[in-house]
């Protein structure tokens, strides 16, 4: 019986690194490693999420017009069960966010959105210069920048290749997990010009949208996908200017799945592509 159960341990451990590995073929992308205590929940977890954000996206997205124009209503929330758990599930666009890779990013948007959100400008300043500095492919220091002699002293260099993950923001200067939690849900790592059918306000004003000028977009956007005539006629002269920065496109190319667990908090988020395939996952 002792031996019997030395097996069975061993069965069950086999499993759970199967598991892990299997996790890892099937989140592709990012090789996504789901390991330690609760891996096999989790893999079984991020599977549901991913079949859910699946539906998701294809009630999310309907058809309007014989020209088969479509239009997206999001955020498209809706709860689901995983064994004894009850996970909180919600759909956005990720497209709507404001470019913080290199080399899309522009550190005058993000010093804007920053100070949007209450941060000080000499915060707002570090943290755009440092993250410009921190991608851009020399050691030239910008004035409230940093390179790798001020990453030396915490162990590392700055890498000066574009960011591969939204949490490798957190390596910047200035930039703690505190910050991170309240930029995180306006700023994207996956997408290039901001899709100004999804942006929210924060970020429209981080464009350098006026306060008129957003609430008529917003407005707009309740009729239906915004047009280039009717943003050329919100923007007037400023439109061949802000054009080089938007997207127009009424379906995100890719979407941010967040899940969350109702009873303890636990959460993570999946960045999915139009098919329901992971590009990315964030853990909190």
């Amino acid at each position: 019986m002792e031996s019997r159960g030395v097996v069975l341990a061993y069965v069950l451990f086999a499993m759970s690194v199967a598991f892990s590995l299997l996790s890892v073929q099937l989140l592709r992308g990012k090789q996504i490693h789901v390991s330690g205590a609760g891996a096999l929940d989790r893999f079984l977890l991020i599977e549901e999420a991913l079949s859910v954000g699946r539906v998701a996206i294809s009630n999310a997205v309907r058809i309007t017009s014989p020209l088969m124009l479509r239009s997206v209503k999001l955020p498209y929330e809706m709860s689901m069960e995983v064994g004894p758990r009850r996970y909180k599930v919600r759909l956005e666009a990720e497209d709507g966010r404001l470019p913080v890779r290199y080399p899309s990013f522009k550190p005058l948007f993000l010093k804007r959105l920053l100070l949007g959100l209450g941060f000080t400008e000499e915060e707002a300043r570090i943290v755009s210069d440092s993250l410009a500095d921190f991608q851009d492919p020399d050691e030239l220091r910008r004035p409230n920048g940093a390179e790798s002699d001020y990453y030396r002293k915490l162990g590392y260099n700055a890498p000066n290749k574009p960011l591969r993950s939204l949490q490798e923001i957190v390596w910047v200067r200035g930039i703690d997990y505190e910050m991170y939690k309240k930029i995180s849900d306006f700023v994207s790592v996956y997408t290039g010009n901001v899709n100004v059918n999804f942006a929210p306000e924060e970020v429209l004003k981080a464009l350098g949208f006026s306060d008129d000028e957003v609430r008529l977009l917003l407005r707009a956007r309740q009729r239906g996908a915004i047009t280039f005539s009717l943003l050329r006629q919100i923007l007037g002269n400023r439109f061949n200017i802000l054009i080089n920065y938007l997207s127009l496109v009424p379906t995100p190319s890719l979407y941010r799945l967040k899940v969350e667990e109702e009873r303890t908090g636990e959460r993570f988020t999946l960045i999915i592509d139009q098919n329901g395939e992971v590009v990315d996952a964030l853990w909190y």
